[in-house]
Formats: structure tokens, sequence, C-alpha cells
């Protein structure tokens, strides 16, 4: 657990008490314009599913890491840096709070490292939610990152925040969802996820299956024709008892023969939301910058779901 001192407020103007109820969705606030983007997503999902909204910003003071504590005490730069920190989640909350006047939010401050706070803040909650990190490839190599850390080993679902790319005003909102459909246990929450989030929205649902190329190297047209036939079935086979749940949201199969990560991020181009499941097979899995969910944590075009199984002291 994180070193905290924590400044926990209601933000709502009403002195009636909270209605909403349930796991909070908490954010992640770092001062960053996609930080407040994530801020008013997700009061609009906390709205939409009646539970509370928490925002937490994280700041943390290593020694020697700033040039500028050369010019004032460790003191001094500590409360700059928690000065900073606050008036960055004050300017969340008033941003959540004039999109979406109804939501339930309380502003929290916390000390200690980024990654390592959020994951504590997110056991308990409905969905972590973070802004979207334009490091390069080999930025997250060397250095790694909030987001490849949070989306590796979060205990509850991850939404990465970002405005489609070439886009203006936000995210997508009556675009698709589209999400990956791979024939495990994580893509069948994922699927989950993703049609409660189409019906809420009315729109449609992709469920796309990609093929690896090498899987039909060599095969004869009819081969390869069956084979996409099978992986059709498969696909349908694993999101019929949503689309039982959901007979509202209108269901698109599609299955490319593509790299997934690759074949995700194309198809979502002009997608509401990108959703894929995360398997969660330990901290090794979590070193793995070229797994499916890692990659589209920072290339998707749109703003991205990670869903994986809740560890099991989530439960409890």
């Amino acid at each position: 657990m994180a070193g905290r001192e924590t400044l926990l407020r209601s933000r709502k103007e009403d002195p009636m008490p909270s209605t909403a109820s349930g796991r909070p969705i908490v954010v992640g606030i770092d001062g960053s314009a996609e930080a407040t983007e994530a801020a008013v997503w997700a009061a609009g999902e906390a709205v939409r599913r009646g539970v509370p909204l928490r925002l937490v910003a994280v700041w943390h003071v290593v020694p020697g890491s700033d040039s500028s504590m050369m010019l004032y005490s460790v003191s001094e730069f500590v409360d700059e840096s928690r000065d900073s920190a606050r008036e960055h989640l004050d300017a969340a909350v008033a941003s959540a709070t004039a999109a979406f006047p109804a939501v339930q939010v309380t502003a929290e401050l916390v000390q200690g490292p980024a990654a390592r706070t959020l994951l504590d803040c997110g056991r308990g909650a409905a969905l972590l939610v973070i802004g979207s990190s334009e490091r390069t490839r080999l930025d997250r190599l060397v250095f790694g990152s909030v987001t490849t850390h949070v989306t590796a080993h979060a205990p509850c679902p991850v939404v990465v925040v970002r405005p489609p790319v070439g886009g203006t005003g936000g995210p997508v909102v009556d675009g698709p969802v589209v999400v990956g459909i791979d024939g495990s246990e994580a893509a069948r929450l994922a699927a989950e996820f993703g049609y409660d989030y189409a019906e809420a929205h009315g729109v449609e649902l992709v469920a796309l299956n990609a093929i690896p190329p090498n899987a039909v190297l060599g095969v004869t047209p009819t081969q390869r024709r069956d084979y996409h036939t099978a992986v059709e079935q498969d696909t349908a086979a694993l999101v019929s008892d949503c689309r039982r749940r959901h007979p509202a949201v209108s269901t698109v199969i599609d299955v490319v023969e593509d790299d997934a990560a690759a074949a995700l991020a194309n198809r979502a181009k002009g997608a509401s939301l990108l959703v894929v499941g995360s398997h969660g097979k330990g901290a090794f899995r979590g070193m793995l910058l070229g797994s499916v969910s890692t990659s589209l944590a920072h290339r998707a075009p749109v703003t991205t779901a990670i869903v994986r199984p809740r560890v099991a002291e989530d439960l409890i």
C-alpha cells in the first residue's frame, strides 16, 4: 500500500446524501488533458450505472528527481507537488460535474507511486479509468509506463480513454462497439462488457476474430473457406448467450486474416469503444509488451476497455 495523505471530499453541491451505490468507478488524475477526458467519460458511465465516481490524484516526490528541487527546500518542493496535484484534482472534478451534474463524486489526494497506488485504489472498483499515454514503443520498453503496468495487473476492468485519431471533441459516441474474440474465457467476459455498453448506448456490436496469417499458409481455397466458416461459427457460438440477453443489439461477426492487435486497431477506427480480454497469467505476462491488450492500450485509435477476470480477493 502506498503512503497516503488523503483528502476525501464530496463534490456534490446538493446537500442531500448520495443515492449512488455499488462498486465505484475510479479515475487516475495527473493534470493532463487526457486525464480530464477520462474523468468526463467516467462521470457519464457512473451516472448510467448509478454508481459513485472516485477521482484520485496521485503525487509522488523522489529526492533528486527534479532539477527544480535545487531552488527549494525539500518541504517547499513537497508542498508545491501536493498543491499542484490538488489543483489538477479540483479541475477534473469541475469538468466531470459540469458535463454530468447528477454524478456523485468524491475527490482523493494520495501520495505514492502512480501505478501501484492506482492498482490499490482499483480493488473493489467497477472500473479503473485512465487517460491515454502517448509514449513511443522504445519509451515503454526502457522506462515502462503507468498504462502498461495498470492494464497488465489491475484487479478490475481498465478503460483507457482517448479521442479518436484525427478527431476532435472527445470520444466517438455513436460508432459501434468492437470486441476482440479468440475463443477464450477472457473474450467471453469482454463480450459481456461490450454488449452491456452497446445496449446502453444504442449502437451495434462487431465481434472480430483474427486468424493468424500463418494458420492458413499453404492451404487450398476450399480449406481456407472452410476454416473461415468454422471460425465464424465459433465466434457466433461464443457471443450467443450475450445476444440472447441483449436482443436489441445488432451484431456483426467479422473474421479477418491478420495479426490480432493490428486487425482490432484497424477495425476500431470510428468505433465508440474497443473491448479486449486480458488473460492475466501472472507478472511475466505483464512484461510482454507485445501482448494484444497491452499493445492496444497504447496504439488503439479509440477508447479501449481491457477486461480480465477479477482476482479472488477482489470478489470478497
